[in-house]
């Protein structure tokens, strides 16, 4: 079933963005975008933060003027020696992969979201250590409620990958314009990689007499996404998609199904008490890797 899904020359040369650190950790999300760039022709472009006014109070604190220029010079050394690092995971994991490094002055916030706009993804590792990581779950709970510049896929490093190779893309659909740009890229991944996409619904019960029983609205919602699906079905063929629909929560929902899912997506439109919280739950409890999408 694997097959490459149309795509103009300009959105193959958009590149991955990647943020890079020195933390053990962080080789899971370099190696899952290095596979990623591989697999769609685009560019990866590694990116490494110098927080230097975060680094140099350091010296202040500790009555160490002196040591100011020596310390520079070794922050910047450390840094191009961690982007050459990465650069050669990257090359190993995946030969053909076109890679471009960059270390940029700022806070590892500031630099990767400048990094992510015009990318066709940020890729980030979480681990919560090491400057990156102390600061990824934070940040990117912040672009899920300000609708982040691109999609972004969050690595979790203490979530094992599926052991199964053929285990499924999980998409969370709600019939958001967010929602429905989740699913066009999850259907793009899974037909790449040659999975079985499960399209999620969550319903919430209606309790009022008009709407029926809870078995009726869930019929009508199936209903729904069936149509959804069918389309999608149309513009990747080949790729096979079952509907899923739940009267769960869809944090709860999603977070049971990403322990049997090779990636969880999930839309976001910039209002945390929707999308928003789902993402943010996903983050913090999910098995796979997670793709956060934001509408456009």
């Amino acid at each position: 079933m694997n097959a490459a899904s149309s795509t103009s020359a300009t959105e193959v040369t958009t590149p991955i963005v990647i943020g890079v650190d020195d933390e053990p950790q962080s080789l899971l999300a370099l190696r899952w975008a290095a596979l990623e760039a591989a697999s769609t022709g685009r560019p990866l472009r590694l990116v490494h933060a110098i927080d230097r006014l975060g680094r140099m109070s350091l010296a202040d604190e500790m009555r160490l003027p002196n040591a100011a220029d020596e310390i520079e010079r070794d922050i910047e050394a450390h840094a191009h020696d961690i982007a050459a690092a990465a650069e050669g995971l990257v090359r190993e994991a995946a030969p053909g992969v076109s890679v471009l490094t960059r270390v940029e002055d700022g806070t590892p916030y500031e630099v990767l979201n400048r990094a992510a706009k015009g990318a066709a993804m940020l890729v980030l590792g979480s681990h919560g250590r090491g400057l990156l990581g102390r600061m990824l779950l934070g940040s990117v709970s912040t672009a899920i409620g300000a609708e982040p510049p691109c999609p972004v896929a969050v690595i979790r490093a203490h979530a094992p990958a599926a052991a199964d190779p053929d285990a499924p893309v999980v998409v969370g659909v709600d019939g958001t314009p967010s929602s429905l740009a989740a699913l066009r890229l999850a259907a793009d991944h899974a037909l790449r990689h040659g999975v079985w996409l499960v399209a999620l619904h969550c319903h919430r019960e209606v309790r009022h007499p008009a709407a029926g029983t809870l078995d009726q609205q869930l019929h009508k919602r199936a209903a729904w996404l069936q149509g959804l699906v069918t389309t999608t079905e149309k513009r990747y063929p080949g790729l096979q998609i079952t509907c899923a629909v739940s009267a769960d929560k869809p944090a709860q929902a999603l977070v049971e199904r990403s322990a049997g899912a090779r990636l969880v997506v999930v839309g976001t439109d910039g209002r945390p008490a929707r999308s928003g919280s789902v993402g943010q739950a996903l983050l913090h409890h999910s098995w796979s890797p997670v793709l956060i999408v934001p509408e456009s």
